[in-house]
Formats: C-alpha cells, sequence, structure tokens
C-alpha cells in the first residue's frame, strides 16, 4: 500500500500556526464572556446559576451536539472549507451576544458560538495528525494547543481594556444599531475580526493526505459511519475509551474552573475592577498557561521518546494533580499576591489538559474515526466539564455557600472533587490504554504491508 505524501516542515508548522491563531480567536469569543459577568448580570437581571449556564450549557450544548457531525464530516470531507465555514459562524454568533437584551437572547446567541466552535476541534485535530510523524505530534499539539492560552489571555487583557475604554466614552452609538452599552461594544469587538481568520484558512490551507487508514477484515480501507467508531469503541476498546473520555472530561472540570470562574473571584473577593484583573488574568494566562501547553507537548514527546505507549496519559495526569493542589488552596490565600501566585501554579497545570487529551485521542484511533473519536470526546468534555461543572459551582455558590464572595469555596470544592475523580480515572485506565495501543498499531502495520 503506498504511503501518504507528508508535508513539508515549512508549511506544516505554518498550518499549525495558522489553527493556533484561530484557536486564539476561539478562546478569546468564548472566554470573554466570563470578564463581563457583573455587567451583563446586572443589566439582564440574571443570577449566578443562570450565568453559569451561559459560561457553560449554552455554549457546550451546540459545541458538543454539532461536533459529531461536523467530525463525521471532517473524516470524509474538505476538512479547510469546513472550518473557515465553522470560523464565520462563531465569530457572528459572537458578535450577536452583544445585541442581546435578556437571558434566552444570550442563551441562543452563545449556542451559535458553540456551534462554529465545533468545526475547530475535529478538523484541525485530524489535519495535523495527518501531516506530522508521531514522534512530533506532542510538539505540535502544544504549539496548537496554546493557542487556547493565549486566547484565554488575550480575552482578558483586550476584554478588559476594551471595557474600560468604554465605560470612560458611556454608550456609543453604531450605524444602524444606535446606542450600544459598554459590555455589549466588547462583543462586537471581539467577534468582527476573526472572519478575516476563516478567510486566511480557505486561501492558504489546503487539505493534507490521510494516513493511518484502519483497514477491515477483507484488508479493504473504507469511510468510518459513527456506527462503525462507536462499535470499535464500546466493542473493541471499551474500557480504554470509557477512562479517556470520563477521565479527561473530569479532569477538563478543573481546568475549566480555573479558566472560567477566575475573573469572579478576583473581583469579589479582593474587590478588582473588571480592567485590573483582565490585566492581571491575561498576564498569567498569556505567560504561564501557554508555557504550560508548550512543556506538556514536550513532555509527551519525552515518554513517548522512552517507549511509553501510554505517553499522552502520563503527561495528563501531572497536569491534572498539579492544578488540584493549588485549585483547594486558593479559597483560604488571604492576600492578593499569594492568590495570583497560587491561581498561577493551577493555571500552569490546567492547560496540560488540552494537549495531553488531544494527543490521547488522536494517536489511538486509525484515520478514518479520528474526527468522531475527538468529537466525542468533547461531546462529553462539554456536557460534563462546561455544562455540568460551570453550572454547578454557580448553584454551590448560591444554595450552598448563599454568599456570591464565596464563589471561591464553590471553585475549589467541585473543581477539586472532579479532578480527584479524574485523575483515579485515568491512572486506573493506564494498562487499558497501552494494550489497545498495541492491538491497533499491529493492525496498522499489518495493513502498510498488505
Amino acid at each position: 500500500m503506498p504511503q501518504p505524501k507528508t508535508p513539508s516542515p515549512t508549511y506544516r508548522w505554518y498550518m499549525v500556526g495558522v489553527f493556533m491563531v484561530a484557536y486564539i480567536f476561539s478562546f478569546i469569543d468564548r472566554q470573554i464572556l466570563s470578564l463581563l459577568v457583573e455587567p451583563i448580570s446586572a443589566d439582564l437581571q440574571i443570577d449566578d446559576a443562570q450565568f453559569g449556564l451561559l459560561l457553560g450549557a449554552a455554549f457546550s450544548l451546540f459545541y458538543a451536539t454539532m461536533g459529531i457531525p461536523v467530525a463525521r464530516l471532517a473524516d470524509s470531507a474538505n476538512r479547510p472549507l469546513i472550518l473557515t465555514l465553522g470560523i464565520a459562524v462563531w465569530s457572528a454568533c459572537t458578535a450577536a451576544c452583544g445585541f442581546a437584551s435578556s437571558f434566552w437572547q444570550m442563551f441562543l446567541a452563545r449556542m451559535g458560538v458553540g456551534a462554529g466552535e465545533g468545526s475547530l476541534a475535529p478538523t484541525g485535530y485530524s489535519m495535523i495528525a495527518d501531516s506530522f510523524p508521531e514522534e512530533q505530534l506532542g510538539r505540535a499539539y502544544g504549539v496548537y494547543s496554546s493557542g487556547s492560552m493565549i486566547g484565554l489571555g488575550l480575552a482578558m487583557i483586550v476584554g478588559g481594556a476594551v471595557a474600560k475604554f468604554a465605560d470612560s466614552a458611556g454608550p456609543v452609538a453604531l450605524p444602524l444599531v444606535g446606542l450600544v452599552k459598554p459590555w455589549q461594544l466588547t462583543f462586537i469587538v471581539v467577534g468582527v475580526p476573526g472572519i478575516l481568520v476563516a478567510l486566511l484558512i480557505f486561501l492558504t490551507i489546503r487539505d493534507p493526505e490521510r494516513k493511518g487508514m484502519l483497514a477491515g477484515g477483507d484488508g479493504t480501507v473504507a469511510k468510518a459511519s459513527i456506527g462503525a467508531t462507536l462499535k470499535f469503541i464500546t466493542k473493541e476498546h471499551p474500557r480504554t475509551f470509557f477512562v479517556f473520555f470520563f477521565g479527561n472530561a473530569c479532569a477538563g472540570l478543573s481546568a475549566f474552573t480555573v479558566w472560567l470562574w477566575s475573573p469572579a473571584y478576583f473581583i469579589r473577593v479582593f474587590q478588582m475592577d473588571t480592567a485590573s484583573v483582565g490585566l492581571l488574568l491575561g498576564l498569567i494566562f498569556l505567560i504561564v498557561n501557554s508555557a504550560g501547553s508548550l512543556v506538556s507537548g514536550l513532555l509527551c514527546d519525552r515518554f513517548a521518546a522512552q517507549g511509553h505507549l501510554d505517553a499522552p496519559v502520563r503527561a495528563g495526569l501531572i497536569g491534572a494533580l498539579g492544578c488540584i493542589i493549588p485549585l483547594g488552596i486558593l479559597p483560604f490565600v488571604p492576600s492578593l499576591p499569594l492568590a495570583a501566585a497560587v491561581f498561577s501554579i493551577a493555571a500552569f497545570f490546567s492547560a496540560f489538559v488540552v494537549a495531553a487529551s488531544t494527543a490521547q485521542g488522536q494517536i489511538l484511533a486509525p484515520n478514518q474515526m479520528r474526527g468522531q473519536v475527538g468529537a466525542l470526546s468533547l461531546f462529553v468534555i462539554s456536557l460534563l466539564a462546561l455544562g455540568l461543572g460551570m453550572w454547578l459551582i454557580g448553584y454551590v455558590t448560591e444554595a450552598v455557600f448563599q454568599d456570591q464572595v464565596k464563589v471561591g469555596y464553590s471553585m475549589a470544592l467541585v473543581g477539586c472533587s472532579f479532578g480527584v475523580l479524574g485523575v483515579g480515572l485515568l491512572v486506573s485506565g493506564m494498562g487499558a490504554y497501552r494494550q489497545s495501543r498495541e492491538r491497533i498499531n499491529a493492525r496498522l502495520e499489518n495493513a502498510a504491508t498488505a
């Protein structure tokens, strides 16, 4: 069987760079909401539990469900075109958030953001896997995933700066729209530039040849339906994928807690203004989280070079443990400087979850199932970590502690509980992951020599 051509190093790293930029904008567009908790809550008359739904369920509902059919297309159709359309949709819906005048209008706009962003992971992950040798995948995913961390940082810094400028200027009159409030202007400003990223991908990125195609029993290679992918997961490797999906989702809940509820924590506990919080957290995410993403990728490659088939699982475990401990300490820290230092540790290790979990699935899955496996993983992570977890933190703050200033205790209680469960699941599944890798690699080798 002829081997697919591998793109040149220059082009494939250019592709990763463009995808990283797309990831930056995706995280700016999804994260900017967390910086605007107070003004949106006041204008739309919503409580913490409802805001938790906007942060989590509204986005994750369509992010999760749309990811699966998009992934089916990504495993067989033109991936750059799919991604171009997805970016255009989420950028337009981000701007639409600025026109929301009620909780439900904001909820629907956030669903649109999630629907569009559901295209990025299955297409980007799959194209990178087809463009790099396995021994460089950890680094490639680390660089790509650093886009999410840079996006987190820029969302905070740019969002805080725009909000501060808008506050000082007051309501702004826009052509054909009329007067908009500061938080509304923020959504419009950060949503529009994504259209340019969509155009860049459409004009400069080509679909790489697919590799790692798994042959059937008759030796032929065919496209994998969702049914065939589910059979591969539930019948051939049930324990491996159960741990992969739910272990990473629980660990991811801790990471999302750090990313999405931290602005409310610093604003409420230390009485910081939006611009100051944006600058503080933006610098932490830009520097510390980006470093964590790159280190996790290098760690994956190092473990792989040492012969560990479960290399990405090991890297993910280190990140999960490193995130849980400082998150549990955070609500008991008495001063802002110390809180920023403890938070930085949690932020560094939270970045491991993205690159490590991505590598786990893309290395494990055959080519014609990579997009679908990635989408199913994101489906579980989105519903459990984003949908349930972010709402639960807001609910615990309102119903259990009955004090918004105690949001840090809710973050620690919910984030650490699920994080510990995630660590336990990942540890219990390491052996199953290694066995699945051995079986799949053997089938791919047989197909290559046929």
